[in-house]
């Protein structure tokens, strides 16, 4: 909604892609709120409309990646549909590079299942690769790098994802896990991480992690031990998304305090905290949208987000990239949602003011 800068957000599906809405009332109101943000989802159950667009990224990404041709088909296609700069999803290869847990068996058995329903639809990972998990982590940071040089030539300077975690599991620590067993994690990740890294600045483009649960950094804690681990390099930073921070039991606004310079992008997304003496925190194996969960999303201004006070840090650090609703509430209407997620953002983004409130005595 607050578009200055170009980003490619390969982390997440856009909620509304497949909103029954024409392509003129999309650009109509696209356009209404300075936007030129187009988001682009991967899984089944598309419009038909978008098929050609579709095909294009998943069935040979590679020419996406290295094709300028190809990629100004991509953009054409995407200013002809809702006008602007192209938010591109991938799923599973940005976990596969630093990860552990996504290679037993029976997960890949599970996802594999998944692959072929109608709820999900991974990158074709060729089925030879599903049971190698060394050939098939190569064949992730090969697409990850592939991903720097697709930026550059659909003109995006900033690249969303997640980067996967080897010590996810160990989060309880019990049976127990030593500081070794931790620090090695992370220097994993940064092998791992390090020549994706070193591709995106090859091509100037940045990358920047969601701070989510299972990734290498869901916390204030574990993001600075990732940037120690990287060394702070600057191709390196955060898609801050407030919602996962909140039912953790922090004040997103820290995050931003702590990270001023590493801040590359924005969610806006919002979270409850719904604990009553019966439910827990981490909601018991319930799908979100059940009651006896300890915490869900909710649409932005409908949970327990202070996004005032977020805005407020965001103008403060001089943040100038768009502030990109991901919108998930099993509670309400997607399409009542979208247009009152627009409604609520262009409530909530006031600009900074460019002089102190009391300079006006001075004149």
């Amino acid at each position: 909604l607050k578009q200055r800068n170009r980003h490619l957000d390969v982390a997440k599906c856009n909620q509304f892609a497949d909103v029954s809405v024409g392509d003129n009332y999309t650009k109509r109101h696209a356009e209404r709120m300075g936007s030129s943000s187009v988001f682009v989802r991967t899984q089944r159950g598309m419009v038909a409309k978008d098929t050609e667009l579709f095909q294009i990224w998943e069935e040979e990404p590679r020419r996406v990646f290295e094709a300028q041709k190809v990629a100004e088909k991509v953009k054409n296609l995407c200013f002809q549909r809702m006008s602007g700069a192209t938010t591109l999803i991938r799923n599973e290869e940005f976990f596969l590079p630093a990860d552990w847990e996504r290679y037993r068996p029976a997960y890949q058995r599970e996802m594999h299942a998944l692959s072929l329903g109608a709820a999900h639809d991974f990158p074709a990972i060729r089925e030879e690769l599903r049971k190698k998990a060394e050939e098939k982590r190569k064949w992730a940071v090969e697409q990850m790098k592939y991903t720097a040089k697709a930026a550059e030539n659909l003109g995006i300077e900033i690249v969303t994802g997640f980067t996967g975690a080897p010590i996810w599991h160990m989060l309880y620590s019990f049976p127990p896990v030593s500081d070794k067993m931790v620090d090695d994690g992370f220097k994993y990740f940064a092998k791992m991480w390090n020549p994706i890294l070193d591709e995106f600045d090859k091509y100037g483009i940045k990358f920047a992690l969601e701070v989510h649960p299972t990734e290498i950094a869901f916390d204030l804690y574990t993001a600075k031990k990732a940037l120690e681990a990287i060394d702070y390099r600057p191709a390196f930073g955060f898609n801050f998304d407030p919602s996962h921070l909140l039912w953790q039991g922090m004040d997103p606004a820290q995050f931003i305090r702590e990270f001023p310079d590493r801040i590359y992008h924005v969610h806006i997304k919002d979270s409850k905290v719904t604990l009553d003496g019966k439910t827990g925190i981490l909601s018991s194996h319930i799908n979100f949208g059940q009651p006896n969960r300890g915490w869900d999303f909710r649409s932005p201004g409908h949970g327990g987000v202070n996004f005032e006070e977020i805005i407020r840090e965001l103008n403060r650090i001089g943040y100038q990239g768009p502030l990109s609703v991901e919108w998930e509430d099993s509670g309400m209407n997607r399409e009542y949602g979208a247009k009152d997620a627009c409604a609520f953002v262009r409530k909530i983004d006031f600009p900074a003011r460019d002089i102190a409130f009391d300079a006006a005595f001075e004149r």
